[in-house]
């Protein structure tokens, strides 16, 4: 007996696998798109209040010197009020240190031309706004040549004023991804199997199976007429 395999092409199948993988990368880039200002402003104080100012011929009529300190674009503002008139000086730090004593000034009436950067002179009333050119330490100084004491309502103040550039930056956010693919196959089959069986006589061909058959048949027959004579001579 053979056998043999055959495959059938009816049930055969493909499975295909597919793996993906992705990267992705990201990059960020920062770059100026211009310029922008802002101020801002802080007041100082130099004096708010009342000042008694002693008359000519007193040690006091000159008054102490109220400081403060300013760079070029601050803004002093001054304010004063009194009921007699009074001689008001503004002085860089140098011209007041050049200033004679109180006492040289008011008890012995020696009054010298005195350096400031702003006066005015015999004033009931005064206002002023000033900005300095060069930074520095500047002072306040006021003066009674009357011989009445002088009620003084000062009010003096600096106002800064600072400027601030601010760069303005964009960034651009940039994305690369890249996909990777990967697709394999597989060839499933089943096989079928076809078996041939081949009998195989022991050996006899058809033509002598033929003659055996004859041959039985043949002695069959002489038998039977064997056994018909016998019987017939018992009789007789």
């Amino acid at each position: 007996m053979n056998s043999t395999a055959q495959l059938s092409p009816s049930q055969a199948s493909t499975s295909v696998t597919t793996i993906l993988s992705s990267t992705t990368l990201t990059s960020y880039s920062t770059y100026s798109v211009g310029v922008t200002q802002s101020t801002s402003t802080a007041s100082n104080s130099v004096y708010n209040g009342n000042i008694p100012l002693m008359g000519w011929g007193e040690a006091g009529c000159l008054s102490a010197g109220f400081p403060f300190n300013a760079n070029p674009g601050d803004q002093l503002t001054v304010n004063f009020n009194s009921n007699i008139p009074i001689d008001f000086y503004l002085m860089s730090a140098g011209q007041f240190q050049r200033v004679p004593p109180a006492t040289s000034l008011c008890v012995l009436g020696f009054i010298p031309v005195i350096p400031s950067q702003v006066s005015a002179s015999y004033r009931t009333s005064y206002s002023l706004t000033w900005s300095p050119t060069l930074p520095g330490q500047y002072y306040i100084v006021l003066m009674n040549l009357q011989p009445a004491t002088a009620s003084v309502f000062l009010s003096a103040s600096v106002t800064s004023v600072q400027a601030t550039q601010v760069v303005v930056n964009a960034t651009t956010t940039t994305t690369m991804t890249s996909v990777y693919s990967q697709v394999s196959s597989m060839l499933v089959a089943a096989a079928n199997t076809t078996t041939t069986s081949q009998a195989m006589s022991a050996g006899l061909s058809t033509q002598t199976i033929q003659w055996i058959a004859v041959v039985v048949v043949l002695a069959a027959i002489g038998v039977i007429f064997a056994l018909s004579r016998k019987r017939s001579v018992k009789a007789g």
